[in-house]
């Protein structure tokens, strides 16, 4: 496949690129980046559908959907969805030289959040906090304490102090 960036629509139907401009404009294309030439985006349908668009500069060279009605290899609405938001946001999506650099410390994560649907970013964070203890304390420390040294000192200072209460009354309970 090769479609041209600026003639792509003429490889949909007129109903796919209608239900495709209407999930971008209602804000259903998801967690879009840009990683070395391809583009990765979620798209809220029935369920939450991966795209996947190779391109070779200004050249679409591959499209994918997780979708069923892409599994044949039809050209589904996410797609065109995701297409639309693209051109759309060209100039403010994340985008990353290629995988094996993507590291976190190289990740603009202000302009992620920004862009996230705060609802998404929110349910997100209530399960990653379900699968750690140490998370949510850390999660906890921030919201309440405000997260800095000080703070951390004093929480240090009183674990400690808690400690050698214990110690103390385990050695006295020995002794006795």
């Amino acid at each position: 496949m090769r479609i041209d960036l600026d003639n792509w629509e003429d490889e949909f139907s007129s109903a796919i690129l209608y239900r495709g401009r209407d999930y971008a404009q209602e804000g259903q294309v998801q967690a879009m980046i840009v990683v070395g030439s391809t583009i990765h985006a979620k798209v809220r349908g029935n369920w939450l559908y991966d795209v996947t668009i190779g391109m070779d500069g200004h050249t679409i060279t591959h499209m994918d959907c997780t979708c069923p009605y892409a599994e044949d290899g039809s050209y589904c609405k996410h797609m065109a969805a995701v297409l639309y938001e693209y051109e759309r946001r060209q100039t403010d999506i994340l985008v990353q030289p290629s995988e094996s650099t993507l590291t976190p410390k190289q990740l603009d994560y202000q302009k992620i959040i920004n862009h996230a649907d705060p609802k998404l970013v929110h349910s997100f964070l209530i399960d990653l906090l379900k699968t750690s203890n140490d998370l949510t304390l850390d999660f906890l420390n921030h919201i309440h304490y405000g997260y800095n040294h000080e703070n951390v000192s004093i929480i240090t200072d009183s674990i400690d102090r808690l400690i050698r209460c214990v110690d103390y009354y385990h050695d006295w309970d020995r002794h006795e």
